[in-house]
């Protein structure tokens, strides 16, 4: 009953209650006839933001008729997890959810990422798919190097940073099927001026991978290890691909490069797949673009940018603007007169909510914000992040 109760209170910054969280369990609980000791461990430093929730937790509990409650917090860093099967975040996407942004540095392989975890802690099996050869996911997920291939991350979440020309060349394979002729393309000049420089071929190459991975025709798992999920029935290892979009305008230049192929090369392997690709990107129930954002001044007008070019561009709107790395709300001026790093907490947030207002000026659509967390890359803050999208109602 206590636990239930104390789903009321939430975390500040992360915006979920803490039993969510599993900042408090059943445990970290004590009865002792009208006596209640509570005891919660925090993702934050913050006194204030501790006795915050701890006010709150009293609160809750007394209204079971507790005579005595004392409650404790605890900052620790740790790996918090997101709900498990529950309402996964932008429910009416089914295949694909493209995350880019206008502008590099805002975080868009960390929204990706959590995304990603939000989707597979929510039962959906998925596949987070990085596109920089630099590969960085692999650090935020605790895992070694995808090395291009899919790397299981934990149940329901895969990983893969790709590499289109290998992507290209399976596809030579797949249509010519005569090893020696396969062997005299992949090998020839010809061949690789076409694969690194033709237009858009690259970007088929990803989207393309993306594509047959949901639809069952290339498996994330080995045979065994899928015989023992789905009894062998070929359902597909990933129902949702999130694809980790090039960033400042690249990203844009992804999904229109279907529909350029098809115009342009119209028949034969590749015009085919050019067309069925465009018909799933231009199907927002088949596929989802997310926009990663700052509020500051330059990304702010890049990701701005971003929803415009994909409106006048693609003739559709994003899902959802995601606001990501947001101070909380700062103190009042006077508790900081002498306090240069309240002073900059101040001026920092008020960027930030003016940036925020010219969003939602021009922007009328979904938006998630994400804190900015006291938390190093990694898997404790993709989870703290994966827990707020999953749990967050977003902003209109």
């Amino acid at each position: 009953m206590v636990l239930d109760a104390l789903r009321a209170v939430t975390d500040p910054d992360l915006g979920v209650d803490v039993v969510t969280l599993k900042f408090v369990k059943d445990k970290d609980i004590t009865i002792d006839g009208d006596r209640v000791a509570v005891a919660i461990e925090m993702a934050t430093p913050s006194p204030s933001k501790r006795e915050l929730v701890a006010s709150r937790a009293r609160e809750v509990v007394s209204a079971l008729g507790a005579k005595d409650v004392s409650v404790s917090t605890s900052f620790v860093v740790k790996s918090v997890s997101a709900p498990e099967h529950g309402k996964p975040p932008l429910p009416g996407v089914k295949n694909v959810i493209a995350v880019g942004a206008g502008k590099g540095g805002v975080g868009k392989t960390t929204v990706a990422v959590a995304l990603g975890a939000a989707l597979a802690g929510a039962g959906r099996r998925t596949l987070v798919l990085e596109v920089d050869p630099r590969e960085n996911a692999h650090r935020m997920l605790g895992i070694a190097p995808s090395g291009g291939e899919i790397a299981p991350v934990r149940p329901r979440l895969f990983l893969q940073n790709l590499r289109p020309r290998a992507v290209l060349d399976q596809l030579v394979r797949e249509q010519v099927r005569i090893g020696p002729v396969v062997n005299r393309i992949l090998s020839s000049e010809v061949y690789r001026h076409f694969a690194e420089g033709a237009p858009g071929f690259k970007e088929l190459a990803i989207l393309g991978h993306a594509a047959r991975l949901v639809r069952g025709l290339e498996r994330a798992e080995s045979p065994r290890t899928r015989r023992n999920r789905d009894g062998g029935t070929g359902t597909p290892d990933v129902d949702v691909v999130v694809l980790d979009a090039p960033a400042t305008g690249h990203g844009l230049s992804l999904l229109l490069a279907p529909r350029l192929t098809a115009a342009t090369v119209g028949q034969g392997p590749f015009g085919r797949m050019a067309g069925e690709l465009a018909a799933m990107i231009d199907d927002p129930a088949r596929t989802g673009v997310v926009i990663a954002a700052a509020a500051e001044e330059i990304p702010m007008h890049e990701a701005l940018e971003s929803l415009s070019r994909l409106r006048d561009e693609l003739g559709r709107e994003a899902q959802a603007v995601v606001v990501n790395g947001l101070f909380p709300p700062a103190p009042s001026a006077d508790a900081e007169a002498n306090d240069p790093a309240g002073r900059l907490w101040r001026d920092r947030r008020a960027v930030q909510e003016r940036e925020l207002a010219r969003l939602a000026a021009a922007w009328q659509g979904p938006r998630v914000d994400l804190p900015l967390l006291p938390l190093d890359s990694g898997p404790a803050l993709v989870e703290a992040l994966a827990a707020r999208l999953a749990g967050a109602e977003a902003a209109a």
